[in-house]
Order: C-alpha cells, then structure tokens, then sequence
C-alpha cells in the first residue's frame, strides 16, 4: 500500500475539515477553545494553525477539532481514499470546486428525508455493477432536455409516495 507523509495527511485533514458538516447553533454560545485544552494527537493533526488559533473564529475552531478527531479515527484505508480525493480535488478548476461547493450547499439545505432519499439512491447505485452504472448515465445522458426533466418529475412524486410492501 503506498505510504503517504504526515504534510499531505494535515492537507487532506484540512481540506476534510473544510466541507465537513457543522451545526453552527452548537456552537453558537461555546467559548474559544483554549490551545492548551486539546489532546496531544489532535494538536499534531492541526499543528499548522497554532500560532493563529486565538484568532480563528469558534466555528473554525471546532470544524478543526472536529475534522482532527475524524482524521484520527480512520483506518489506514479511509485516509488513502481521503487522499486520493483530495488530489482528484486539487486538480480541479476553480470554477468546478465552486459549482461542487454550490451543489453541496443546496443539498445541506434539502430536508432531511430528502437527504436520506438520495442517500439511499445513490447508494443503490454504487452497489450496481459498473455496466449497469454506466448504462444508466449514458441512457440519462442520452436523454433530452424535456426528457430528463419529465424523468425527474417522475423520480419525485414517485419518492413522495408512501413505499407499499406484499407481505407473504
């Protein structure tokens, strides 16, 4: 397994910690937190902010700390496809990180049974063979424009339905 040095796991904790999920009420009415205050393990993860840490902000604090604590609890195979994403993310123009960013913060804004909805369908998707997958994006792609939106319609009121279940 190809072995990655501790500068690019800190970019990678970076760039995780970057998009990671907050609530900003939780913290909303915390204190800074004190330099002195975090574990040993977390300050070596994001040693590059401590000479600016009383400046950061609370939310900035804690998404570090947070990001720290979760780069800390992956396996050694978590952190190589963290890697791997955040090189495939380094390679991207800025006006694709900022339309992905955008997409991300539409999608934080959907309910949270429609989060879970297209969780849940893109999941069905990774689980399909990559034939399968791949034949779905090009019959989608394939599509018009009047098509593909008729298709998204559907696919909504189709979620919306309540799930009816044949029991044996």
């Amino acid at each position: 397994m190809k072995q990655f040095n501790s500068a690019l796991f800190a970019s990678i904790f970076i760039f995780i910690i970057n998009i990671a999920f907050v609530n900003a009420e939780s913290v909303k009415n915390e204190p800074n937190t004190n330099w002195s205050s975090l574990s040993p393990e977390v300050k070596k993860v994001i040693s590059q902010f401590e000479g600016k840490w009383e400046s950061l902000t609370r939310k900035k604090q804690n998404r570090l700390i947070l990001g720290a604590e979760r780069w800390l609890n992956m396996s050694t195979q978590e952190k190589s496809k963290a890697s791997q994403r955040f090189e495939k993310w380094n390679l991207l123009d800025e006006d694709k990180k900022q339309s992905l960013l955008s997409k991300l913060n539409s999608f934080k804004q959907l309910p949270a049974e429609t989060q879970d909805q297209l969780r849940q369908t893109f999941t069905q998707f990774k689980n399909l063979s990559p034939e399968k997958r791949q034949k779905l994006r090009d019959k989608f792609r394939n599509l018009s424009p009047a098509k593909r939106q008729q298709l998204r319609k559907r696919l909504k009121t189709i979620r919306k339905q309540p799930k009816i279940r044949n029991r044996p």
